[in-house]
């Protein structure tokens, strides 16, 4: 289901609470855990929109801060846009609904999961994003801001994908796997993903050789590294497939660069 370009009354109130069967994760977690189609839908789970994560909050004036964020991810968006949270959410509640594992400070979370993105495509633009989602929390009437501003932070850093959170929080390294998640999808997903990201900085002002070769270097920083996820759960189903996605990516970046 697209959502890009769905009007606000609609998006205000999707909620993100999916079937795990509906996800990426499906085949897989029918051969792990044996389990019946049936039993992959949640049962009654509260609701994942935008609005309702703020009221959960206490942060007033959820609509008006719904266009906000609105405004944010249509901006010359092809792949960090309204669907890449509509995914991560959904891939999220797949993952609690399969492991039976509940994410702690769950709005929070989620929180950082809408803001990661918020600035993209310029210079310190991770950190630009998370500064925006604590000035958010900062509204909120209830003690979220001073108890939580800095997990929101962490949280939304580690999604910039340059530091080794092997010694960070279980939610950093979650987070961070549901962001990539996509480098361990089928090829054409994969090639439907590396097109949109490639016009997505194109559009930005980035000639084809500055792409390619700041491309290159980050997959194979990525590739160099011990591991592209850090949770369990992704590590064992979806390294290796990742793995082989940049390589093949990689190729044809050094093919371009080149001729």
């Amino acid at each position: 289901m697209k959502i890009l370009n769905v009007n606000a009354p609609f998006f205000t109130k999707l909620n993100f609470k999916g079937r795990a069967e509906d996800s990426f994760f499906a085949e897989m977690a029918k051969g792990i855990f044996s389990q019946k189609n049936d039993s992959f839908e949640k049962e009654a789970t509260v609701d994942d929109d935008f609005t309702s994560t703020l009221k959960n909050l206490k942060i007033p004036n959820e609509e008006s801060e719904f266009f906000v964020l609105l405004g944010a991810y249509e901006r010359d968006r092809q792949y960090h846009n309204l669907e890449h949270l509509r995914n991560m959410l959904t891939n999220l509640n797949a993952y609690e609904d399969l492991t039976r594992q509940r994410i702690k400070n769950r709005d929070i979370f989620k929180l950082a999961i809408y803001y990661h993105d918020f600035v993209n495509g310029e210079s310190n633009d991770v950190e630009k994003s998370a500064n925006a989602a604590i000035k958010l929390l900062q509204k909120s009437k209830g003690k979220y801001a001073s108890n939580n501003a800095a997990l929101l932070k962490k949280l939304i850093l580690a999604t910039g994908h340059t530091k080794d959170l092997s010694n960070a929080s279980f939610e950093e390294k979650l987070i961070s796997d549901l962001d990539m998640a996509v480098l361990a999808s089928t090829p054409e997903e994969y090639k439907d993903y590396t097109n949109k990201v490639r016009k997505e900085y194109k559009d930005k002002n980035y000639s084809s050789s500055e792409f390619d070769k700041g491309r290159s270097l980050f997959l194979a920083k990525m590739l160099d590294t011990g591991h592209i996820f850090y949770t369990p759960f992704f590590q064992l189903n979806y390294e290796t497939k990742a793995r082989d996605n940049i390589k093949q990516e990689l190729e044809s970046l050094k093919a371009r660069i080149t001729d």
